[in-house]
């Protein structure tokens, strides 16, 4: 063999090398964005869920499994689970207090996105829940599926990488992560990236309105969607 035909042996590998590891890139990047897509429907199921049944829902999002699901809560159910960093939620604070006095000192702390009547509706609905902590909450099958649980592909090294949560003040990378959906629509505000080692997406749950938003890439900062009303007006709180 000379050494033109040497050369050209080695391009010819080299250029399938590329073609193959670009043709892998792209399927791993269509099944990350499947693997968001159907996490994203899930979250929209769990509002319609609320919204059509008049019962609170949450999805348990799990890091450590890489799993995700639906569970539908009997009503006054605690559905979130409070932040490791806030005493606020601490039930312990509340103990021989009424559903009405924790109702009128938990408004005081609740962010409210539209004026009093949603910090009204969501303390009433924090002190139905502390009222009633044996209420239960029962996973509900997938939309469209008879599964309850869901799990991204961490065998093509897709995960769920991270969560914000507007009642945790950091980030959480392992663990559980709950968000709540209502039935009058409405969630706390939350960001869930979903990733592989070179690609990832944002999924961005809007409060007020529940809509679910997937955008491409990590956002430069999740903690601004935490602390902007459905207004757009940028909040001292979330």
């Amino acid at each position: 063999m000379t050494l033109l035909e040497t050369m050209i042996v080695l391009a010819i590998v080299g250029l399938m090398m590329v073609v193959g590891y670009m043709g892998v890139r792209h399927i791993r990047q269509s099944d990350l964005r499947e693997d968001a897509t159907k996490i994203a429907a899930t979250l929209r199921a769990a509002r319609t869920m609320a919204v059509q049944s008049g019962l609170p829902h949450r999805v348990i999002l799990d890091m450590e499994k890489q799993t995700y699901g639906i569970e539908v809560c009997e009503r006054g159910a605690r559905i979130a689970a409070p932040s490791e960093d806030d005493d606020d939620d601490d039930p312990a604070d509340y103990a021989g207090m009424s559903a009405a006095e924790i109702m009128a000192a938990k408004k005081k702390d609740v962010l409210s996105e539209l004026g009093d009547q949603v910090a009204k509706d969501r303390a009433e609905a924090f002190a139905d829940a502390l009222a009633r902590q044996g209420s239960a909450c029962q996973p509900v099958a997938l939309s469209g599926d008879d599964e309850a649980t869901g799990k991204v592909r961490k065998d093509r090294g897709i995960e769920i990488k991270e969560v914000w949560a507007q009642h945790f003040d950091e980030p959480k990378k392992d663990g559980q992560v709950t968000l709540s959906f209502f039935p009058l629509g409405y969630t706390e505000k939350a960001v869930v990236v979903v990733a592989t080692d070179d690609a990832s997406y944002s999924l961005v749950v809007h409060g007020m309105t529940g809509r679910i938003e997937i955008q491409s890439g990590e956002l430069d900062d999740p903690e601004d969607v935490m602390t902007h009303n459905v207004l757009g007006d940028k909040e001292p709180e979330r």
